[in-house]
């Protein structure tokens, strides 16, 4: 049986996206819907890790995979200029050296810098070691992270995916492309902050679990 996804809701009617793996078939309409998720509220949907943008011209939905559009790259340091200008925005609504808005709690990395004192936005080379794992979508970086590879495992941090990119399921092809390509354990770190059930939901959906704590943070590992 074919499965269904949220991908709109306009003026009362939830509009579903029926699906069987990766096949589209059809766009069935419900009306007088009186509850309705933020976060399902949408035209893109995701589906066996692959991402889908339904659009709807005269009434008539169509929908299209559009996770090919979206390249699994590593950029090696020493870092362009652009690119930390571009990441710096991504990670902390700043660039280097300036005030951070502590109340900008949708960018990436605000509360957890705030939160340890820290008044301006640091240099992003300190959250890179080597390299940045990067999703581009053209030319863009839309989410970004750190890769350790520590021969047994790998150490995820830094893991930002563009506000303006979020609800499309960017962040979780990222970790299922790094996964298929290292196979190996993952351990990453959960901030505790006022987003930690968010971030948990998240990496449990991937088959993350929980292993210990740290220093303000909860430790997660991935078992290959």
């Amino acid at each position: 049986m074919p499965k269904s996804s949220i991908v709109r809701v306009t003026k009362n009617l939830l509009h579903f996206v029926s699906f069987d793996s990766a096949k589209i078939y059809k766009v069935d309409t419900k009306k007088n819907a009186t509850h309705v998720q933020r976060e399902d509220v949408d035209t893109n949907f995701t589906q066996n890790n692959k991402i889908y943008k339904c659009e709807s011209v005269n009434a008539n939905w169509t929908c299209k995979l559009t996770s090919s559009d979206y390249l699994l790259e590593e950029i090696m340091k020493p870092f362009t200029k652009a690119f930390k200008d571009e990441v710096s925005l991504m990670m902390f609504g700043g660039l280097q050296g300036d005030i951070l808005n502590c109340d900008e709690h949708i960018v990436c990395f605000v509360d957890e810098m705030c939160i340890a004192g820290s008044k301006k936005v640091p240099d992003i080379d300190d959250f890179f070691t080597n390299s940045a794992t990067v999703m581009k979508h053209d030319t863009k970086t839309v989410a970004v992270c750190n890769i350790v590879d520590n021969t047994a495992y790998l150490l995820i941090n830094a893991l930002c995916v563009s506000s303006m990119y979020r609800r499309r399921g960017i962040g979780s092809i990222l970790m299922k492309r790094i996964v298929d390509k290292y196979q190996k354990d993952i351990i990453i770190n959960i901030f505790l902050d006022e987003t930690q059930a968010q971030k948990r939901a998240f990496y449990t959906k991937l088959n993350f679990k929980f292993l210990t704590y740290g220093n303000n943070t909860e430790v997660w590992i991935y078992k290959k």
